[in-house]
């Protein structure tokens, strides 16, 4: 059992110059990229181990962040049940204290906030290891909750969704997005059915809503090229009439020529609850094993996918240094070949690609694994990377940022979200400060 610390939620403003929004559907040579740490958010409830930070969201003048092993009170009465938060912007660079989420049906070990999505007056939480109910009737089959905003900083009590042909051990809510009337939900896990013919190729669901809180289920997308073991549905992101998903231990074809290089499918609406059957999409210099598909992120004509193993070139000069590859959408669900990007300062192990967003014309990556510079002063501390639109699909060199209080083993980069000018970090593995006072409590960071 964990020991129980409080601490009052702690936000730092950093002005060391004025701050200019971002309007990030307009040129992309309007804006300056600073990279200027705004504010730094932690659980008003930390605990130690709380990895407050594993999954974040932001849209408008709300923030969410996940808490996936969070445990419910004093005492660890639901130990990793998870928990999520959300932030409400009262000012410039101010923000309250938070709200905290939670399922309704909240058990041990369901890891809720593995995966956490805004989108105007509603958020949606995914818990992949959540069980059924009572008796876990469905072992680790997963679930996701959606919450509808009834006022500044209040929210319902949530709505659990599910898939219509559960099984135990599926995953689902590993991933989750939601734009609009439609959310999307990935089972990594997923067997295809009875018998599963195709154990772990992986599912996901798109729901769509037909009332203030009612959902229902439209499709479920699988790849065209399913095989087993491909973890479709690892990433999921979904953005009006698109949604992309990752498979990131795809194998690329019978035979597996480039073992867990990893693909991404991207998936176009074609009416009210239809949707096509998918173009996959895959970097054009793939190696086994870069993992490609871990993370994915799309806006508007653009998406981004990560892969944080990829070693750079053949011969593996950096390796697991990571890539990330953002695609520009040429016609109906049609793309061009991608363009590559890289930090400017890579180094063997950044797992650069970590976690991917994309919003306008700017993308933010994560190096989680990222140590800081030549002589790894601070090991695994991480850091993230914006990069900017400069032309069709022609994006600049990046810009590096990490959290102004650094330590070994942060993970800051775990998780990253962009919107309306902002960037929020997560920082899963942060400890509170010089001394650890709280080990992995887990923090976020914003930017401008």
């Amino acid at each position: 059992m964990r020991r129980r610390a409080s601490i009052l939620l702690f936000i730092s403003v950093l002005l060391v110059s004025a701050v200019l929004l971002m309007n990030c559907g307009g040129d992309a040579a309007d804006v300056t990229i600073t990279g200027e740490q705004l504010a730094k958010f932690l659980s008003p409830e930390a605990q130690a181990d709380d990895n407050f930070g594993s999954s974040v969201a932001i849209s408008g003048d709300y923030i969410v962040v996940g808490a996936w092993y969070e445990d419910g009170g004093p005492g660890d009465t639901l130990s990793d049940a998870g928990a999520a938060y959300i932030f409400h912007r009262t000012g410039n660079n101010t923000w309250d204290a938070g709200t905290r989420i939670v399922a309704s049906d909240a058990q041990a070990d369901d890891h809720f906030g593995r995966s956490v999505s805004i989108s105007g007056d509603y958020v949606i939480v995914g818990a992949y290891l959540e069980d059924g109910g009572p008796g876990d009737s469905l072992t680790n089959a997963g679930a996701a909750y959606i919450f509808h905003r009834t006022g500044t900083n209040t929210w319902d009590a949530g709505i659990k969704i599910v898939s219509d042909d559960a099984q135990a051990y599926d995953w689902f809510g590993w991933s989750v997005s939601i734009s609009g009337d439609y959310a999307i939900v990935g089972a990594r896990d997923e067997d295809g059915g009875s018998g599963d013919p195709f154990s772990s190729a992986g599912a996901a669901y798109i729901f769509h809503r037909t009332g203030l809180t009612s959902w229902i289920m439209d499709a479920k997308l699988i790849a065209a090229d399913q095989q087993a073991g491909d973890s479709f549905g690892s990433s999921a992101s979904i953005n009006d009439e698109y949604a992309i998903v990752g498979a990131y231990f795809e194998d690329g074809g019978p035979g597996d020529p480039h073992h867990d290089a990893g693909a991404a499918y991207i998936f176009h609406r074609t009416g009210t609850n239809s949707w096509d059957t998918g173009v996959k999409i895959v970097a054009s210099d793939v190696q086994a094993i870069d993992r490609y598909g871990n993370s994915v992120s799309i806006s508007g004509d653009y998406a981004i996918v990560g892969a944080y193993l990829e070693d750079g070139d053949p011969g593996d000069p950096i390796y697991a240094a990571g890539a990330a590859y953002i695609f520009h959408r040429t016609g109906t669900n049609a793309w061009n070949t991608g363009t590559k990007i890289v930090a400017p300062d890579a180094q063997e192990g950044d797992v650069f690609g970590y976690s991917v967003s994309i919003s306008g014309a700017y993308a933010i990556v994560g190096a989680n694994s990222e140590d800081g510079g030549p002589g790894d002063p601070l090991s695994d501390a991480g850091a993230a990377y914006i990069f900017q639109r400069t032309g069709t699909n022609a994006w600049n060199t990046g810009t590096r940022f990490a959290a102004s209080d650094a330590q070994e083993g942060d993970n800051f980069g775990f998780s990253v979200a962009s919107s309306g000018g902002y960037a929020i970090v997560g920082a899963s593995s942060e400890d509170g400060g010089e001394g650890d006072p709280i080990s992995d409590a887990g923090a976020a960071y914003l930017y401008d």
